[in-house]
């Protein structure tokens, strides 16, 4: 009887031993947020619309180029990063419990050529080069007054408007800028001291345009001789690639084009209101920035320089002070750089996007400039 006793003791704790622990509800694996930034590895700024997999979580950097996936469990994890105009990068990644923000960098995919834009980072409006492969930047002008809307002229000339002969009245005249002397050398400036600005040409062209006496627009030689007025309500020309026309907007903002000389004047009908016109290397197409109500958002589209078929919107946004200005095209006409508040909505950088992927309607750019300051007007350089 004893003995049948312990035996049914030993039995019962055995089952106890094995079958208890299986019955209590196991204690949860600790887990943390897994957050953090994506950068460009050239710029160090943010890049929104990454696409991140983390073993099998998948999310995409905010408007700020943030992420944040919470309660992860603790592990060695691989994390993939995806964007376009980026290369695809495969980090490893070992995520402890209280973990600090993390970033990680993106290399972007090359683009060859530079550009030309003005900034104001040393608080005067400056000329700058970008070379866009890997994206630096170099300050052209220092001459500490307002330097805007460079336009390549030459291997070794650059046009630009600037405030150097009036700095206490913000008044533009036409200079060039030579890149060997580091100097400018004027131009021209109007008599009756009206603002001249805008500067357009051909390369080694001896035919300068340009807006002047309000929104009239001017001929002169490059040495600033021979200047008259060729078009009477007109602001922002530029020329045409082969230098038979001009394009402008009129002082009701929308599209015109016109011969050289002035003559031949034609309204290519658009939606909303139009500025800073833009013409495709091979002369069959115009990008301008567009806007459907004074104030509101403009974005950057395309037009037949013939006046056929209708505008092709380019660049998206979503916010309501979304500004998309001043188009420039690459040489090989399959990209579009512009100046936007896309990242920072109060400052302005110089963007860049195919016309292919706008067309698509995809909201697919890269930022390429870096730096504090805005950064507007940029031209194709070399």
């Amino acid at each position: 009887m004893i003995l049948k006793k312990i035996y049914k003791t030993i039995i019962y704790s055995i089952l106890i031993f094995f079958l208890l622990p299986g019955c209590l509800p196991r204690p949860k694996p600790q887990t943390g947020d897994f957050s953090g930034k994506v950068v460009d590895s050239y710029t160090y700024e943010p890049v929104p619309g990454v696409a991140m997999k983390i073993g099998e979580m998948e999310i995409t950097t905010d408007e700020d180029g943030k992420f944040s996936i919470a309660s992860l469990i603790p592990g060695d994890y691989q994390l993939t990063l995806e964007r376009d105009w980026y290369n695809q990068s495969i980090q490893a990644v070992h995520h402890i419990e209280k973990q600090n923000s993390l970033v990680f960098s993106i290399i972007p995919l090359p683009i060859e050529g530079k550009i030309l834009y003005s900034g104001n980072g040393t608080h005067n409006w400056e000329i700058y080069e970008l070379d866009l492969s890997r994206r630096l930047v170099s300050q052209l002008t220092h001459m500490d007054s307002s330097e805007i809307n460079p336009e390549k002229y030459s291997e070794n000339q650059i046009l630009l408007q600037s405030t150097f002969l009036s700095r206490n009245t913000d008044n533009y005249d036409l200079f060039s800028f030579d890149r060997t002397s580091q100097e400018c050398q004027l131009i021209y400036s109007s008599p009756e001291k009206y603002n001249d600005q805008h500067p357009t040409s051909l390369m080694l062209g001896n035919t300068i345009i340009f807006q002047s006496n309000g929104e009239k627009i001017y001929s002169c030689d490059f040495s600033g001789k021979n200047a008259k007025q060729i078009i009477e309500k007109g602001q922002n020309p530029v020329m045409s690639p082969k230098g038979t026309q001009i394009a402008y907007a009129d002082t009701s903002n929308h599209l015109c084009v016109a011969n050289i000389d002035g003559t031949g004047i034609r309204t290519i009908n658009h939606p909303g209101k139009i500025n800073n016109p833009c013409w495709s290397p091979d002369g069959k197409m115009i990008a301008v920035e567009l806007w459907q109500e004074t104030g509101g958002p403009r974005y950057i589209y395309i037009m037949n320089a013939d006046g056929t078929g209708q505008p092709q919107r380019v660049t998206y946004g979503s916010l309501k002070g979304d500004q998309h200005k001043h188009p420039c095209w690459s040489s090989d006409g399959t990209m579009i750089f512009f100046s936007a508040n896309i990242i920072y909505s109060s400052r302005f950088d110089i963007y860049a996007i195919r016309v292919s992927d706008g067309q698509q309607g995809k909201m697919s750019w890269v930022m390429v400039s870096r730096g504090s300051g805005d950064k507007e007007y940029p031209s194709w350089a070399f």
